[in-house]
Protein backbone atom coordinates (compact mmCIF):
# COMPACT_ATOMS: atom_id res chain seq x y z
CA UNK A 1 0.00 0.00 0.00
CA UNK A 2 1.43 3.42 -0.97
CA UNK A 3 1.78 6.48 1.32
CA UNK A 4 -0.81 8.24 -0.67
CA UNK A 5 -3.27 5.50 -0.08
CA UNK A 6 -2.62 5.46 3.68
CA UNK A 7 -3.01 9.27 3.84
CA UNK A 8 -6.23 9.10 1.95
CA UNK A 9 -7.54 6.45 4.32
CA UNK A 10 -6.47 8.54 7.34
CA UNK A 11 -8.11 11.68 5.95
CA UNK A 12 -11.23 9.71 5.16
CA UNK A 13 -11.35 8.44 8.76
CA UNK A 14 -10.95 11.99 10.12
CA UNK A 15 -13.71 13.20 7.86
CA UNK A 16 -15.99 10.44 9.16
CA UNK A 17 -15.25 11.43 12.75
CA UNK A 18 -16.04 15.08 11.97
CA UNK A 19 -19.21 14.03 10.21
CA UNK A 20 -20.18 11.90 13.22
CA UNK A 21 -19.40 14.80 15.51
CA UNK A 22 -21.48 17.17 13.43
CA UNK A 23 -24.35 14.68 13.33
CA UNK A 24 -24.23 14.29 17.11
CA UNK A 25 -24.25 18.07 17.55
CA UNK A 26 -27.29 18.33 15.33
CA UNK A 27 -29.02 15.56 17.27
CA UNK A 28 -28.20 17.25 20.59
CA UNK A 29 -29.39 20.58 19.17
CA UNK A 30 -32.67 19.03 18.13
CA UNK A 31 -33.06 17.47 21.56
CA UNK A 32 -32.39 20.83 23.18
CA UNK A 33 -34.91 22.56 20.92
CA UNK A 34 -37.46 19.88 21.67
CA UNK A 35 -36.94 20.38 25.40
CA UNK A 36 -37.32 24.14 24.97
CA UNK A 37 -40.55 23.61 23.06
CA UNK A 38 -41.78 21.20 25.74
CA UNK A 39 -41.02 23.80 28.42
CA UNK A 40 -42.75 26.49 26.34
CA UNK A 41 -45.91 24.37 26.28
CA UNK A 42 -45.62 22.76 29.73
CA UNK A 43 -45.01 25.90 31.80
CA UNK A 44 -48.11 27.85 30.65
CA UNK A 45 -50.18 24.67 30.94
CA UNK A 46 -48.94 24.10 34.49
CA UNK A 47 -49.68 27.71 35.41
CA UNK A 48 -53.19 27.40 33.95
CA UNK A 49 -53.79 24.20 35.93
CA UNK A 50 -52.64 25.89 39.15
CA UNK A 51 -54.96 28.88 38.52
CA UNK A 52 -57.90 26.55 37.80
CA UNK A 53 -57.15 24.61 40.97
CA UNK A 54 -57.06 27.77 43.09
CA UNK A 55 -60.29 29.05 41.49
CA UNK A 56 -62.02 25.72 42.14
CA UNK A 57 -60.95 25.72 45.79
CA UNK A 58 -62.13 29.32 46.24
CA UNK A 59 -65.50 28.56 44.64
CA UNK A 60 -65.88 25.46 46.79
CA UNK A 61 -65.04 27.49 49.89
CA UNK A 62 -67.48 30.26 48.86
CA UNK A 63 -70.26 27.77 48.21
CA UNK A 64 -69.61 26.14 51.55
CA UNK A 65 -69.78 29.53 53.28
CA UNK A 66 -73.00 30.41 51.48
CA UNK A 67 -74.56 27.12 52.46
CA UNK A 68 -73.46 27.73 56.01
CA UNK A 69 -75.00 31.20 55.96
CA UNK A 70 -78.31 29.86 54.65
CA UNK A 71 -78.35 27.07 57.21
CA UNK A 72 -77.64 29.42 60.09
CA UNK A 73 -80.41 31.76 58.92
CA UNK A 74 -82.86 28.88 58.84
CA UNK A 75 -81.71 27.59 62.21
CA UNK A 76 -82.22 30.94 63.90
CA UNK A 77 -85.98 30.87 63.12
CA UNK A 78 -87.29 28.92 66.09
CA UNK A 79 -91.09 28.82 66.06
CA UNK A 80 -93.36 27.91 68.98
CA UNK A 81 -97.08 28.66 69.01
CA UNK A 82 -98.59 29.13 72.49
CA UNK A 83 -102.24 28.05 72.75
CA UNK A 84 -104.48 30.15 75.01
CA UNK A 85 -108.06 29.38 76.09
CA UNK A 86 -109.17 32.83 77.29
CA UNK A 87 -107.81 36.06 75.79
CA UNK A 88 -110.13 38.57 77.49
CA UNK A 89 -111.13 41.88 75.91
CA UNK A 90 -109.68 45.09 77.45
CA UNK A 91 -111.64 48.30 77.13
CA UNK A 92 -110.13 50.71 74.62
CA UNK A 93 -110.59 54.43 75.19
CA UNK A 94 -109.61 56.15 71.99
CA UNK A 95 -110.63 57.82 68.76
CA UNK A 96 -109.75 56.60 65.28
CA UNK A 97 -108.77 58.80 62.38
CA UNK A 98 -108.94 57.07 59.05
CA UNK A 99 -105.90 57.28 56.79
CA UNK A 100 -105.98 57.50 53.05
CA UNK A 101 -103.31 54.88 52.58
CA UNK A 102 -102.28 56.01 49.10
CA UNK A 103 -102.03 59.68 50.10
CA UNK A 104 -100.20 59.04 53.38
CA UNK A 105 -97.88 56.27 52.29
CA UNK A 106 -94.68 58.18 52.96
CA UNK A 107 -95.84 60.43 55.79
CA UNK A 108 -95.72 57.60 58.29
CA UNK A 109 -92.50 57.09 60.32
CA UNK A 110 -90.38 54.21 59.01
CA UNK A 111 -93.22 53.07 56.77
CA UNK A 112 -90.65 51.30 54.57
CA UNK A 113 -90.48 48.56 57.20
CA UNK A 114 -93.93 47.52 55.97
CA UNK A 115 -92.81 47.20 52.34
CA UNK A 116 -92.52 43.86 50.51
CA UNK A 117 -94.79 42.03 52.92
CA UNK A 118 -95.75 38.45 52.14
CA UNK A 119 -99.55 38.41 52.01
CA UNK A 120 -101.90 35.67 50.77
CA UNK A 121 -102.99 36.37 47.19
CA UNK A 122 -106.65 36.85 48.12
CA UNK A 123 -105.81 39.52 50.72
CA UNK A 124 -105.49 42.39 48.26
CA UNK A 125 -107.27 45.10 50.28
CA UNK A 126 -105.59 47.52 52.70
CA UNK A 127 -106.77 50.22 55.09
CA UNK A 128 -105.05 52.44 57.62
CA UNK A 129 -105.87 54.42 60.76
CA UNK A 130 -104.38 56.56 63.49
CA UNK A 131 -105.53 55.86 67.03
CA UNK A 132 -105.63 58.83 69.40
CA UNK A 133 -105.91 58.80 73.17
CA UNK A 134 -106.31 61.56 75.76
CA UNK A 135 -103.18 63.23 77.09
CA UNK A 136 -105.33 64.43 80.03
CA UNK A 137 -107.64 61.78 81.44
CA UNK A 138 -110.04 64.44 82.63
CA UNK A 139 -110.27 65.95 79.17
CA UNK A 140 -112.74 64.93 76.51
CA UNK A 141 -110.26 65.72 73.76
CA UNK A 142 -108.37 62.88 72.10
CA UNK A 143 -105.16 64.67 71.25
CA UNK A 144 -102.40 62.12 71.86
CA UNK A 145 -101.26 59.86 69.02
CA UNK A 146 -101.16 56.33 70.41
CA UNK A 147 -100.38 54.23 67.33
CA UNK A 148 -100.68 53.67 63.62
CA UNK A 149 -102.50 50.56 62.44
CA UNK A 150 -102.95 48.91 59.08
CA UNK A 151 -105.40 46.24 58.01
CA UNK A 152 -104.77 43.77 55.19
CA UNK A 153 -107.86 41.77 54.22
CA UNK A 154 -109.67 39.88 51.47
CA UNK A 155 -112.75 40.91 49.50
CA UNK A 156 -115.34 39.91 52.13
CA UNK A 157 -113.07 40.63 55.14
CA UNK A 158 -113.17 37.04 56.40
CA UNK A 159 -109.39 36.88 56.43
CA UNK A 160 -107.36 39.78 57.81
CA UNK A 161 -104.08 40.86 59.37
CA UNK A 162 -103.84 43.99 61.54
CA UNK A 163 -100.44 45.55 62.18
CA UNK A 164 -100.26 48.25 64.88
CA UNK A 165 -97.03 50.04 65.81
CA UNK A 166 -95.76 52.94 67.89
CA UNK A 167 -92.36 54.33 68.86
CA UNK A 168 -93.54 55.67 72.22
CA UNK A 169 -95.62 52.90 73.78
CA UNK A 170 -97.00 49.43 73.34
CA UNK A 171 -99.99 49.48 70.98
CA UNK A 172 -103.37 48.81 72.57
CA UNK A 173 -105.01 45.56 71.51
CA UNK A 174 -108.34 43.78 71.36
CA UNK A 175 -107.15 40.73 73.34
CA UNK A 176 -104.96 40.32 76.39
CA UNK A 177 -101.80 38.24 76.02
CA UNK A 178 -100.38 36.22 78.92
CA UNK A 179 -96.87 36.90 80.17
CA UNK A 180 -95.96 33.20 80.09
CA UNK A 181 -95.24 31.13 77.02
CA UNK A 182 -92.45 29.71 74.90
CA UNK A 183 -90.23 32.20 73.10
CA UNK A 184 -89.83 32.14 69.32
CA UNK A 185 -87.03 33.68 67.27
CA UNK A 186 -87.39 35.12 63.75
CA UNK A 187 -84.30 36.56 62.06
CA UNK A 188 -82.71 37.29 65.43
CA UNK A 189 -85.80 38.98 66.95
CA UNK A 190 -87.34 37.26 69.97
CA UNK A 191 -91.12 37.21 70.37
CA UNK A 192 -93.99 35.12 71.69
CA UNK A 193 -96.60 33.75 69.32
CA UNK A 194 -100.13 32.97 70.50
CA UNK A 195 -103.19 31.27 69.07
CA UNK A 196 -106.72 31.84 70.37
CA UNK A 197 -109.34 29.94 68.34
CA UNK A 198 -108.70 31.05 64.71
CA UNK A 199 -106.75 34.13 65.82
CA UNK A 200 -102.95 34.41 65.80
CA UNK A 201 -101.33 37.21 67.80
CA UNK A 202 -97.90 38.50 68.75
CA UNK A 203 -96.07 41.60 69.97
CA UNK A 204 -92.40 42.52 69.68
CA UNK A 205 -89.89 45.35 69.26
CA UNK A 206 -88.23 45.96 65.90
CA UNK A 207 -86.50 48.93 64.25
CA UNK A 208 -87.16 51.11 67.30
CA UNK A 209 -90.92 50.45 67.21
CA UNK A 210 -93.30 48.38 69.29
CA UNK A 211 -95.29 46.11 66.99
CA UNK A 212 -98.54 44.34 67.73
CA UNK A 213 -100.11 41.95 65.23
CA UNK A 214 -103.51 40.28 65.30
CA UNK A 215 -104.89 38.03 62.58
CA UNK A 216 -108.14 36.28 61.84
CA UNK A 217 -109.00 33.51 59.38
CA UNK A 218 -105.44 32.85 58.20
CA UNK A 219 -103.35 29.70 58.61
CA UNK A 220 -100.34 29.27 60.86
CA UNK A 221 -98.09 28.98 57.79
CA UNK A 222 -99.42 32.29 56.40
CA UNK A 223 -98.93 33.92 59.79
CA UNK A 224 -95.28 32.82 60.06
CA UNK A 225 -94.52 33.74 56.45
CA UNK A 226 -95.96 37.22 57.02
CA UNK A 227 -93.82 37.73 60.15
CA UNK A 228 -90.68 36.56 58.31
CA UNK A 229 -91.32 39.14 55.58
CA UNK A 230 -91.87 41.92 58.14
CA UNK A 231 -88.88 41.05 60.33
CA UNK A 232 -86.22 41.15 57.60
Amino acid sequence: MSKKTIKNIFNEKLNKEKMHENIMKKIEGKKENRMKNVFKIAVPTLVALIICGITFLNETKTNTQLKGDVSSKIEENNISINQIDDAGAPKIDGALERLDVQENYFNIPDFEVLSDLSLPKDMNKVGGEKLFGRSDKNSKVYDKLVQYQFHYFNEDNTRNITVAFSDTNKPVRDYRLPDSGKISTIHGVTLKLYQYKDIYMTEFQYKGYNFDIETSGITEKEFIKFLESLIK
